[in-house]
């Protein structure tokens, strides 16, 4: 993703960004590079999808995914999206599908 975010603020259409950036607890979430991924919100075309956070914080829990998961909302509530992210091919125990 860090290595994408000159790209994407070229592009002239809308896109989504997933599991909020991907950005893995063991990547150590770098500031510099969360804070580029945020500023991808005030581009006009970027919107950042909530979903996925067992992806991203497999080790420490859910304690990790908060701070991310509040900081894309407070920075654009009408820029964020939620998403089940089913049905978890990678994740063959998960089922959020079902009823």
């Amino acid at each position: 993703m860090r290595d994408l975010t000159h790209f994407f603020r070229t592009l002239p259409i809308d896109f989504v960004i997933d599991h909020m950036g991907y950005m893995l607890e063991e990547d150590g979430l770098r500031a510099e590079d969360f804070s580029a991924l945020l500023d991808l919100l005030g581009c006009g075309h970027c919107y950042l999808k909530l979903s996925g956070a067992y992806r991203i914080a497999k080790h420490r829990g859910y304690e990790f995914v908060a701070p991310v998961a509040k900081a894309i909302v407070e920075r654009a509530p009408d820029r964020a999206l939620w998403g089940s992210d089913w049905p978890h091919i990678s994740y063959s125990d998960r089922d959020t599908g079902s009823c």
